[in-house]
């Protein structure tokens, strides 16, 4: 019976009070808040505004691309030789 009672005892010794816990939430909060705020992080983060550029595929200007596209402005010879 003293064994289980030591056993609760040193249970509850263990355990973090309430002010304890309160403490370590705020110190986690102020660190999360201190990184956040950081320029580094700052610079990563993406921005909301919708002024961002959108990347469209230039167009293929080859000379391949003329023979399959638009067969009637390449030259005869050259359309024999494919």
């Amino acid at each position: 019976m003293t064994r289980g009672v030591f056993l609760i005892v040193v249970a509850m010794a263990c355990t973090a009070s309430d002010s304890d816990r309160s403490s370590q939430v705020a110190a986690r909060r102020q660190a999360r808040d201190s990184l956040l705020t950081a320029e580094v992080v700052q610079s990563l983060v993406t921005p909301t505004s919708s002024g961002r550029l959108i990347y469209e595929r230039p167009a293929d200007l080859s000379y391949d691309s003329l023979r399959v596209k638009r067969p009637d402005l390449v030259p005869f010879t050259d359309r024999m030789k494919r």
